[in-house]
């Protein structure tokens, strides 16, 4: 792992010394251990390292070829290295380190641009290629590694995180009203997109070649076309062994490391997966954490406490409490990003904790987007198949229960979640899918907006990646659709993005085994009645690990990462959100309509409607807005 920065002019100016450490100090976080610039006629390309094999000199990045043509810096794990290493090894090629740096380089020198088919792992590849004066920048195929880029002035400039690019000497960039329009409509922006209109993101599976002044980009992977048939060819238990023989020997590279390696449990199958095969492919102790909450409806860890005893794992827990405002303030600030999931918050908190004991751990995302987990799958299929039953409810007092049920403490706002699942019911799917994923207030929210920044994004769909369902591919099957659609959208912008950006403010590293490309490939093949049957998601993951993990996490439904933020908002954050919100010098009101936001405050204290998603969001646009310029925010309070 590290963080990376570059630049590079098409006219083979030298990029400026201070200005390229500029832009790799501001993500040094992302690598404390070593730290590298190499500068050469038209290329500056810095390193920051975050050492996790080969832990010698010989590890050191930018690493230059033996000709010293091509120079690379890069981000994150090649799993496979191994393997590659040995075949280049065949072909002549002499290696002076261990660990997978030189092996990209090789790689890179024997197939060209190619090479990147070869790789199972996640990166940020920069790679300059002095004969012929081009760079490529490369993104993994899932998304898991961030790669941000500006062509502007003759040139471009890239980064692993926003602020890297932010740094740079005399660069102030405008804000884009429609990417804060997505924010708050999504909870994060939708790839290529970023907060600012002259920055992008590299998106997952693509390669972007810079060359006399030119770019381009190029897909070099995508998901395979879905299983066509009623189910796979062969028995159950033939998929059944090879998916655990893949999932084996994904964990198994994973597992590859020269620093210690432990694993993130939480409840769910996932990662009682991860640590079934960790237990397959590792003989000696094992160190695990999870994340507790007080508030017994978000609380996994007896779950966790029981995979754990189960493998004979260590556990150690890491409990929640009420979050202070400085603590978010801190998270805001760095991830230089209107990004408003509120399960950022617990991600940052454990990989503080966990960093502090180990540099690795392995970790269950993906899971849910490769097997049908999350209950909008379940919905989307109930609603293809019960389309008329919302339209008898509707017309009950049915939603009038809701209304009434809405202002007590039931679990996880359930009475809101059900009016949301009734509003979307008869829709067409790609608009219930946008509705069912979009941030809970988000209609609600466009009513907030101030007069000017209504009329900017008038007529703008902020939903609209949500509702991307393609229809191209080799499926009919609409469960098939969504799940490539979130494999391709919703992983990337929203998930992958968190745990990169939380766990990276540590110097940790997450290793995924479900985002093994292999894995996805295989589990793109399966059809959707193996994923989702009866009751319950994930039914092929189920029967995998039928008699193998503890039986009550095998039947237990999915909690998600949720924090109770209903109840800190009619507590103590409360008058945080209101003094910063509505004081004088909110810098939100440039966007939001005061006397708006504050009736949806006082709406939310008194139980009368959970607006808890909402809030956060308009909490979270504030907080960005006010670290951008340096402000502190016990001053709006």
């Amino acid at each position: 792992m590290c963080g990376l920065a570059g630049i590079v002019f098409r006219d083979l100016r030298r990029p400026d010394a201070a200005a390229l450490r500029a832009m790799a100090d501001a993500v040094a976080h992302r690598g404390p251990d070593d730290a590298g610039e190499h500068l050469a006629p038209g290329i500056g390309l810095a390193s920051r390292r975050l050492a996790i094999l080969d832990l010698s000199p010989a590890g050191h990045m930018p690493m230059v070829s033996p000709d010293g043509q091509v120079v690379l810096s890069w981000n994150g794990e090649i799993y496979n290295y191994v393997e590659l290493r040995e075949e280049l090894k065949r072909r002549g090629v002499r290696f002076r380190s261990t660990g997978d740096t030189e092996v990209i380089l090789h790689l890179y020198l024997a197939h060209g641009p190619d090479f990147l088919r070869r790789l199972a792992g996640m990166f940020a590849i920069a790679l300059w290629d002095g004969r012929r004066r081009s760079l490529l920048l490369a993104r993994d195929r899932l998304g898991v590694k961030p790669l941000v880029y500006r062509l502007e002035d003759g040139g471009i400039r890239f980064a692993s995180e926003i602020g890297g690019l932010l740094a740079e000497p005399g660069f102030t960039p405008d804000l884009d009203p429609v990417a804060i329009h997505h924010a708050l409509a999504l909870r994060f922006i939708p790839h290529p997109q970023t907060a600012y209109t002259s920055i992008l993101q590299l998106p997952p599976a693509h390669a972007l070649f810079y060359e006399n002044g030119r770019a381009r980009l190029e897909r070099y992977w995508a998901l395979p076309a879905a299983a066509k048939a009623a189910a796979p060819r062969g028995r159950p238990e033939e998929w059944e062994e090879r998916y655990r023989s893949l999932m084996d020997d994904a964990v198994r590279i994973r597992l590859r490391s020269d620093v210690p390696v432990a694993l993130l449990l939480s409840g769910g199958i996932d990662s009682t997966a991860v640590a079934y095969h960790v237990r397959r492919n590792h003989a000696g102790g094992f160190r695990a954490f999870c994340l507790g909450f007080e508030e017994p409806d978000y609380d996994e860890r007896p779950l966790a406490r029981a995979t754990a005893a189960y493998f004979g794992i260590r556990l150690e827990e890491i409990v929640v409490h009420d979050p202070v405002v400085d603590t978010l303030a801190a998270i805001v600030k760095h991830l230089q990003a209107p990004f408003a999931d509120p399960s950022i918050v617990p991600s940052w908190l454990l990989a503080r904790e966990v960093s502090r004991h180990v540099k690795v751990a392995l970790g269950g995302d993906g899971g849910d987007e490769n097997f049908a987990g999350y209950d909008r799958y379940r919905a989307h299929w109930l609603a293809d198949r019960l389309g008329w039953l919302p339209g008898v409810v509707s017309r009950t007092p049915f939603y009038a229960l809701l209304e009434a049920l809405s202002s007590e403490k039931t679990r996880r706002n359930l009475p809101g979640r059900l009016r949301r699942f009734f509003d979307g019911w008869e829709l067409p799917a790609r608009e219930r899918n946008a509705l069912w994923m979009a941030n809970p207030g988000a209609r609600r929210i466009a009513r907030l907006y101030q007069g000017d920044f209504a009329a900017q994004v008038a007529g703008i769909d902020a939903t609209r990646a949500l509702g991307m369902i393609p229809n191209d591919w080799g499926s009919a099957a609409l469960i098939d659709r969504l799940l490539r659609a979130d494999l391709l959208h919703y992983l990337p912008d929203d998930l992958l993005f968190k745990a990169d950006i939380a766990s990276m403010a540590f110097g940790l590293e997450i290793r995924s085994p479900f985002l093994d490309h292999r894995v996805v490939e295989l589990a793109a093949s399966l059809p959707s009645s193996w994923k989702i049957r009866g009751r319950g998601g994930k039914w092929f993951l189920r029967r995998v690990y039928r008699g193998h993990i503890p039986e009550s996490v095998r039947r237990a439904r999915k909690k998600g990462f949720g924090l109770p933020i209903d109840h800190w908002f009619r507590a103590g954050l409360h008058g945080v959100a209101r003094d910063l919100l509505l004081g004088s010098g909110a810098l939100s009101r440039a966007y939001l309509n005061p006397e708006a936001v504050a009736a949806v405050l006082k709406i939310h204290r008194l139980g009368q409607r959970n607006y808890d998603e909402m809030i956060w969001t308009l909490l979270v646009l504030e907080l960005w807005l006010r670290s951008r310029r340096g402000l502190p925010v016990r001053e709006a309070a």
